[in-house]
């Protein structure tokens, strides 16, 4: 009986998925406008994640994922930004410019690294999420292990892994 009532859950998902559209995705995108213009940089950068998930084309889910990084950097979440950065570059990588991306991903490493935490909850803005710099910095030494800062970061890479006391991981990357 579990197992049916899991099934009809399921299938109602599947079919609420299968109504999206481009129109739909468009009002979400009027709405996240209005926001943005209104200064609610976070409800925008909902509003077109919201869109990203609604969209049928894949330019519209791309350009969607870009207004949410662009919300999400004036509304000095970063570590949000990075997260669509890197589904731009998994989902649109033929319709984006790497070059600008991975750049902007290192300036993104550079802020967690000298200290910004994104606010957990925005009315309550001394909790601050964990530090994301390892993440970010080796999410961008993946994508271009050649670009000209790369030698940089991973010095600062090998220095958190030795300050964290771990210096297996460290190594490679002083290679």
């Amino acid at each position: 009986m579990a197992t049916a009532g899991k099934v009809a859950i399921f299938s109602s998902l599947l079919m609420l998925t299968a109504f999206a559209s481009d129109q739909e995705a468009n009002a979400f995108l009027s709405q996240g406008r209005d926001k943005e213009k209104a200064g609610s940089y976070r409800r925008a950068a909902d509003r077109y994640m919201d869109a990203h998930f609604m969209a049928d084309s894949s330019t519209l889910r791309g350009n969607m994922l870009i207004a949410a990084a662009r919300a999400n950097r004036k509304a000095e979440l970063y570590g949000e930004e990075f997260d669509c950065l890197e589904r731009l570059i998994r989902e649109h990588l033929s319709e984006i410019n790497f070059t600008q991306i991975i750049d902007r991903e290192y300036a993104i490493g550079d802020l967690f690294f000298a200290g910004h935490r994104d606010i957990a909850v925005s009315w309550i803005p001394f909790i601050k999420e964990k530090d994301r710099t390892l993440e970010i910095y080796e999410a961008a030494l993946n994508h271009a292990p050649c670009h000209n800062r790369a030698a940089e970061i991973r010095l600062r890479v090998s220095r958190i892994y030795i300050d964290d006391q771990k210096p297996d991981k460290a190594i490679p990357h002083l290679r």
